[in-house]
C-alpha cells in the first residue's frame, strides 16, 4: 500500500492510533531489594509520550527543549508515525515534571534504573477507523514488509541508497537536496543518521521485492538481508547482481559508516484482530511485533 492510498483511507491523524507496547520491565512499580519489596528507583525518569502530526525526533526536541536536557539523555525504544496519534515509553534522565501543549504531551510513568534504548519494546498496538463500511478478510499472520514510511513520500529513498551504494555520489547529492527542505553544499555534509537511513531503505527495498517473489509456504522462513557482515538469501542475490551491488559496498570509510545486515522473517502473526462495523465507518485494531507496519497489515486485509 503507498502513502497516498494509505492517506486516502485514514484521512485524519486521529483515525490511526498507535500505542506502544514496552517491555515490562519499565512498567514495574515495585522491585526487590535485601529489605524485600520497595519502589522503583533510578536516575531515570520514565514518561508516556503522546503526540499528533509529529515525528518521533521533533517530538524528543521539543521534550529537550522543554525540560533542559540535551536530546542524547533521552532514550526511546522505536520511531512511531508523523501522519498518527501515538503514545510511546521515553526515559529521561534526571527528576522532570511533564507538561502538555499542542500536538504534544508528556505524562510520567515511574522511574527505572537504566534509559530506555531502541528494541525496548514487544511491539505495537494499532486502532484505525476508515471512513466507510468494507468487509474486510479476518487474517492471522501477514507478509512482513516494509512501510511506504520507509521509502519517503516519492519513494525516493531506496534510489539514493543505490546511489550511494555505487558512489555515484554527484547523484546522489542532487537527489537529496530535490527531495529534502535542508540544501547541503556537499555530501559530507548530510548528517550520517540521514545518509545510513538512505541505504537501510535500499535494504528494506530488496526484503520486500524478496517476499513478494516467494511463495505463500515459503514466507514462514527468515530472510538475510545483506549488509557489510551478513550475506544475502538466494531470494535477495539476484537483485544485488542486477544492481552490481556486493556486501563489501555497505561500508562507506570515506563516509564514515556503514550498513550491517539482519535477519527479517518474511511473514509475522497479527494478533488481537477485531474488525468493527460502525456509524462512523470501519473500526479495525490489532497488535504487530516491533518493526513490522500496519499499513501492510490493512493490505493483507483485502484494502
Amino acid at each position: 500500500m503507498d502513502r497516498k492510498k494509505f492517506l486516502e483511507l485514514v484521512k485524519k491523524e486521529e483515525n490511526f492510533r498507535v500505542t506502544e507496547i514496552p517491555k515490562k520491565k519499565f512498567l514495574s512499580k515495585y522491585e526487590r531489594s535485601r529489605g524485600g519489596i520497595k519502589d522503583v528507583q533510578g536516575p531515570y525518569t520514565i514518561f508516556i509520550l503522546q503526540k499528533r502530526g509529529l515525528t518521533t525526533e521533533q517530538a524528543v526536541r521539543i521534550v529537550s527543549s522543554r525540560l533542559r536536557v540535551p536530546t542524547s539523555e533521552i532514550g526511546f525504544a522505536g520511531l512511531k508515525d508523523k501522519f498518527a496519534l501515538t503514545e510511546q515509553y521515553i526515559s529521561v534522565k534526571g527528576y522532570h515534571e511533564g507538561f502538555r501543549e499542542e500536538n504534544i504531551s508528556l505524562r510520567p510513568a515511574g522511574k527505572s534504573s537504566r534509559p530506555i534504548a531502541v528494541g525496548d519494546l514487544e511491539g505495537n498496538a494499532f486502532w484505525i477507523l476508515i471512513g466507510k463500511k468494507t468487509v474486510l478478510k479476518k487474517i492471522f499472520s501477514m507478509p512482513n514488509y516494509f512501510g511506504f514510511q520507509r521509502f519517503g513520500s516519492r519513494g525516493e529513498n531506496a534510489k539514493i541508497g543505490l546511489l550511494l551504494l555505487k558512489r555515484e555520489y554527484a547523484a546522489a547529492i542532487e537527489m537529496i537536496n530535490n527531495s529534502c527542505e535542508t540544501r547541503f553544499p556537499f555530501l559530507k555534509s548530510v548528517p550520517k543518521k540521514r545518509l545510513k537511513f538512505f541505504v537501510q531503505s535500499y535494504q528494506s527495498q530488496m526484503f520486500n521485492l524478496a517476499v513478494r517473489s516467494m511463495k505463500s509456504a515459503g514466507r514462514k522462513k527468515m530472510i538475510r538481508v545483506p549488509g557489510y557482515n551478513m550475506k544475502a538469501s538466494p531470494e535477495i542475490s539476484g537483485l544485488m547482481k542486477k544492481d552490481s551491488i556486493k556486501e563489501k559496498d555497505f561500508e562507506f570509510p570515506d563516509l564514515r559508516f556503514r550498513c550491517d545486515g539482519y535477519e527479517r522473517p518474511a511473514s509475522v502473526e497479527v494478533k488481537n484482530l477485531s474488525i468493527k462495523t460502525t456509524e462512523h465507518g470501519t473500526e479495525i485494531s490489532f497488535a504487530l511485533p516491533p518493526g513490522s507496519y500496519a499499513s501492510s497489515a490493512l493490505e493483507a486485509m483485502g484494502l
